[in-house]
């Protein structure tokens, strides 16, 4: 869900370096839990 809902930020952005910058994202996001849930 997390990876799904931000990866449009950046659409022009190689794979590679774009998941380098969404781990990021993740490790900071206070909401982990919820993503989760909506994943499931």
């Amino acid at each position: 869900g997390f990876r799904t809902f931000y990866k449009n930020i950046f659409p022009k952005m190689e794979q590679k370096k774009a998941s380098t910058l969404l781990t990021k994202l993740w490790n900071r996001d206070p909401f982990k839990a919820k993503w989760s849930i909506i994943s499931a």
